[in-house]
């Protein structure tokens, strides 16, 4: 495989935010015709000036990935140019691990190698890109773009360079990214022909792609949002800047981008010079998959349910994201709450999977997870770390892939040794340092910086990772080392942590507060049971000062509520999944969002579809199917 065949780049030092078109020449004579291909960072693929591939499947550097295109119908008998643009971050951003810039391929006809990757390779700067623009969009998405229309003048090429390079060491591990009907936008305003706001009618994510007259040269800037305030895109909020900038030759303007994928439903072109706009659309980036069919048994309950879908599907691409609009990454908590969805909506484990997997190969902070994969950020969650053990579990139970599971398990291991050392007192302490972000909620007093203390809900959660723990060393026949720890550790929570005069659980000794979050883990990991339980919980709900969840973490009180009494709590959950998401609905959403705040939360950033939010599929699919099994 790759035989004889050469990372490649332009030169030998790469810059930040920089394109570089790599173009050959194809005989082809007819036969089965294959094309491997790597790049760093993304790449287009186009043949005969054709698009036939886009998106380079984001891992580490170590564990990089190819793809397996097939070029049969897409070559013509005889000479074909094949033309290969790759974007090359050089910065890290919380979907994508700074590697060295690169472009690595070759073409089989007939499973003979044709062509390859070499020095003998034309490569060129792509001149309609800004080399170095480096302008950000968010710190999680990277950079933004500025492309000149502008110039005609066509690339200077010259040879490759040859590059230093790990080889990739599987093929792309999820199916390709697919290119569904083009939405286009409904032109809500024009402002004297300078400028123009569109609606997509719903959130779309994709490629932009729109077409423009221009009377003379133009500078024009293309912002793009999820909602209107007083009738305007919020392109700037905080350190963001939603937009790209485009400069226009006089006359038609026609633009596509295949590289940064949008997450909208609103956007806005404007400029300092009367322009017309011909078409403005999405290009949605679509994962293939076969939805199971559902019937929610209600006319509301079935458009929350399709609407939960929408949402899922809106926060899949190369892995599980969590908005597409704001960040586009893989966390482990909110993937657990979309991997639950996937397993019942589409019986996809492949998916689930391939984003495990990221975690798995990923660079440990502190011994710990990173808070999100593939990147480089130091910030990790040391809570997550722990949703992501119980996340693996949930996973071998419903796919029984052992294998998998068993590839993983000395990092599961690893992690755990990392909470040992934490242990005082027969409980976990807190952890501490700016790159450790103590995070339980979205909730004032339940996301910090380390404090060394002993926190109920970490403690819980970890108990609820040795559980785990003990289900997969059951399965994988490994020596269970975790029950009798479990055991410990179950008594220490309840000694240490429970108030007896509110007959609750509190936060700690230092911070004396009452947390939905803790009490319902406390019933789930079983550390109070039967009569105790369904008395934690009548308690809790009589407690007025309380701090109750959002919707990120709703599932833990709503499985704590079935372990208590599922025949009693069943429509309590359903209704209370009408009232939050019905009135999303009721609002105009689309897709769900990430708070029942909506925009307004998070000074103005909170996104409108979050993957999390998804969550209705999972439990309509074990409330209101009565012949669902976990093995379904």
């Amino acid at each position: 495989m790759f035989d004889n065949a050469k990372w490649i780049w332009k030169s030998n030092e790469a810059g930040k935010d920089e394109y570089v078109l790599f173009q050959f020449d194809l005989v082809y004579t007819g036969g089965e015709a294959l094309m491997r291909l790597s790049a760093d960072s993304d790449y287009n693929l186009l043949v005969n000036g054709k698009m036939v591939s886009f998106g380079q499947y984001h891992e580490y550097e170590e564990t990089a990935v190819y793809d397996e295109i097939d070029l049969k119908d897409f070559l013509n008998s005889g000479d074909n140019r094949i033309e290969i643009l790759v974007w090359y971050y050089g910065e890290s951003n919380s979907s994508y691990s700074l590697g060295t810039a690169g472009l690595l391929f070759e073409v089989l006809v007939g499973g003979k190698q044709v062509a390859k990757s070499d020095e003998n390779v034309l490569s060129a700067y792509e001149p309609h890109y800004q080399k170095g623009y480096c302008k950000k969009i968010t710190y999680q998405l990277g950079y933004s773009y500025f492309y000149d229309a502008r110039k005609d003048s066509l690339p200077d090429f010259s040879k490759s360079v040859v590059v230093e390079k790990p080889y990739p060491v599987c093929v792309r591990p999820v199916k390709k990214l697919v290119l569904g009907e083009s939405v286009v936008g409904k032109l809500l305003r024009a402002d004297e022909k300078r400028k123009y706001i569109f609606d997509l009618g719903q959130e779309t994510v994709g490629f932009l792609s729109f077409s423009v007259f221009c009377e003379k040269e133009s500078k024009l800037t293309i912002s793009y949002g999820e909602h209107l305030l007083n009738d305007e895109i919020c392109r700037l909020i905080e350190d963001r800047d939603f937009s790209f900038t485009y400069y226009a030759k006089e006359g038609e303007n026609s633009f596509n981008n295949a590289f940064r994928r949008l997450g909208c439903r609103y956007i806005a072109i404007e400029s300092d010079t009367p322009f017309k706009v011909n078409k403005m659309e999405i290009l949605p980036t679509e994962y293939p998959l076969t939805e199971i069919p559902f019937n929610a048994g209600d006319t509301r309950r079935q458009r929350i349910y399709d609407t939960a879908i929408r949402t899922l599907r809106a926060c899949m691409h190369e892995h599980y994201e969590d908005c597409p609009w704001r960040e586009q990454g893989l966390f482990t908590m909110d993937s657990r709450n979309q991997m639950l969805c996937g397993y019942y909506a589409f019986k996809e484990y492949d998916f689930a999977r391939a984003s495990l997997s990221l975690y798995a190969n990923s660079k440990l902070t502190f011994g710990l997870l990173p808070m999100c994969v593939p990147c480089d950020f130091a910030l990790t969650i040391p809570s997550f770390s722990l949703h992501y053990i119980s996340q693996v579990c949930e996973y071998l139970e419903y796919s029984g892939d052992a294998n998998f599971v068993r590839s993983i398990y000395p990092r599961l291991q690893e992690l755990f040794q990392t909470f040992d050392k934490r242990m005082c007192n027969g409980l976990l302490l807190e952890f501490e340092g700016e790159e450790c972000w103590n995070f339980y909620e979205w909730k004032e007093g339940l996301s910090y910086d380390g404090k060394n203390k002993h926190n109920l809900i970490l403690n819980t959660l970890y108990l609820k990772a040795l559980q785990s723990m003990s289900v997969i060393a059951s399965i994988l026949k490994k020596e269970d080392c975790y029950s009798d720890r479990a055991k410990e550790i179950k008594k220490q929570i309840f000694d240490y942590f429970y108030d007896k005069n509110q007959g609750l659980f509190v936060l700690g000794k230092e911070d004396p507060i009452v947390t939905e979050l803790g009490n319902y883990l406390c019933v789930l990991t079983d550390i109070v049971t039967g009569d105790n339980a369904k008395a934690v919980v009548e308690r809790l709900n009589k407690n007025t000062e309380r701090i109750t969840l959002t919707l990120s973490m709703l599932c833990f009180k709503y499985d704590a509520l079935l372990k208590v009494n599922k025949a009693r709590y069943t429509s309590e959950i359903l209704r209370d999944i009408d009232e939050r998401w019905g009135k999303m609905l009721d609002e105009g959403a689309t897709t769900f969002w990430e708070t029942e705040e909506g925009y307004k939360d998070f000074n103005g950033a909170g996104s409108l579809c979050h993957g999390w939010s998804a969550i209705p599929v999972y439990y309509y699919h074990i409330l209101l199917d009565k012949n669902k099994s976990i093995n379904d």
